[in-house]
């Protein structure tokens, strides 16, 4: 008698094809939850090298304000200048961080003929802080004040110039003007170092009997223009009315800088900073060392000088858009003397520019200070003051003008980790 196993071997085979199932599905399910840790991990590197360049990128920001910034903020952590910092995806929104930071600060060897530098160690962590990466940058520091003459864009010399300090540019042109009949008027004289960040034209301006060129000249690394935080600046100047040190105008502003009591009606009156979300026009003697910040243009209207009684003081002249002597300001063949710190930003359409305008022949322009401008790109000059016959410009060496900027700049950058020598040998 036959006995039919069909059942069984149906049975045997329900049970092979359920184990192959159960272990494809548990291979599935491993291979998924690996994948998902992967995403994890992959999100938690993310965070936490994304924390760690916010950590620099805080760092530039500082530094900026203030080149001492992180040195020695933290007595009883050597090196530390902030830690444990939130990082939020949103703004003051806790509940979107995206990982922590801390940064370390100290100070690295100088660089002849360029300026201070910091070591900067950022470490960023997950915002679950089970793992974190690290960042190492070296960071050059430099003050705008240091150049008679500065610039990321381009400078044109023209015959007649005489500059008496330290120039920086991105592209520098020496025009001489041949059909000048007076070997004196064609002269172009710049009595310091000659740095440029792209090129020279001509290539070796040493070599025309028209221009002379006391110090060295040397390729200087690129840098970001130091610019004007408009921010900054109200939020100073609004703080410091409180107590007289500082003066707001929502809007246009004169400025006399011989009656400064006539903006609040007190004759004591003797700002460190005075702000206008507007232009700002300006001429005068000042006895005391101040800010004056325009949302707009700055407008010179005539001679801006210190009193000879305090020949120390100094004046900033910080203008968001243009600083600009206009047309009229001066006479026909008339000279004119400004002694400032200027700084033009360029913005809403102007190309952050130092110029003057006239429609008749000036005679000398006289300047004391420095200037520092952002300028309009390719081969326009950010500081055209030719209309003046003859341009004198002479550095102020230590200027100290209150709430000035500063230039900071990686200069190198790798990552590290949270434990290797901080600075590095």
């Amino acid at each position: 008698m036959k006995i039919n196993n069909s059942d069984g071997y149906l049975l045997i085979m329900s049970l092979a094809v359920a184990l192959f199932l159960t272990i494809l599905l548990g291979a599935a399910f491993v291979r998924s939850t690996q994948q998902l840790r992967e995403a994890d991990q992959r999100r938690a590197v993310h965070q936490a090298f994304s924390t760690a360049e916010a950590g620099i990128d805080r760092a530039l920001f500082e530094f900026r304000r203030d080149p001492d910034w992180g040195l020695g903020a933290d007595p009883d952590v050597p090196n530390m200048a902030v830690s444990n910092v939130l990082l939020n995806a949103v703004e003051a929104d806790d509940t979107t961080v995206i990982g922590t930071y801390s940064i370390e600060v100290v100070n690295g060897p100088d660089i002849q003929d360029l300026g201070e530098t910091r070591w900067v160690r950022s470490v960023g962590f997950d915002a679950e802080s089970n793992l974190n990466r690290a960042i190492l940058a070296r960071v050059l520091i430099d003050d705008p004040s240091r150049f008679l003459l500065s610039t990321p864009g381009a400078l044109r010399f023209k015959s007649g110039a005489v500059v008496e300090a330290d120039v920086l540019g991105q592209d520098l042109f020496f025009d001489v003007n041949d059909a000048l009949p007076d070997a004196a008027q064609r002269h172009i004289t710049i009595d310091g170092n000659v740095l440029y960040i792209d090129e020279l034209n001509p290539s070796n301006p040493q070599s025309d009997p028209d221009i002379t060129i006391t110090g060295a000249v040397n390729p200087y690394p690129s840098v970001t223009f130091p610019g004007v935080d408009i921010n900054r600046y109200d939020t100073l100047a609004t703080g410091l009315a409180a107590t007289l040190g500082g003066y707001k105008e929502a809007g246009d502003l004169t400025v006399d800088l011989d009656n400064l009591g006539a903006l609040d009606g007190n004759p004591g009156f003797a700002p460190r900073l005075i702000f206008a979300t507007g232009d700002i026009r300006v001429s005068g003697e000042f006895d005391a060392s101040m800010l004056l910040v325009a949302g707009g243009n700055i407008y010179i209207e005539g001679d801006i000088a210190p009193d000879p009684l305090t020949p120390d003081a100094q004046i900033g002249l910080f203008a968001k858009q243009d600083v600009v002597i206009p047309d009229g300001a001066v006479a026909a063949g008339a000279d004119l003397t400004v002694e400032a710190f200027v700084i033009a930003d360029g913005s809403d359409g102007a190309n952050g520019e130092f110029r003057a305008e006239s429609t008749v022949g000036l005679g000398e322009f006289n300047f004391t200070g420095a200037i520092s401008v952002r300028g309009g790109g390719g081969t326009q000059t950010g500081i055209d003051l030719s209309v003046f016959a003859v341009r004198n410009y002479t550095h102020k060496a230590n200027i100290a003008v209150p709430f000035s900027p500063f230039i900071a700049n990686i200069i190198t950058w790798q990552e590290t980790t949270s434990f290797a020598d901080f600075p590095p040998p």
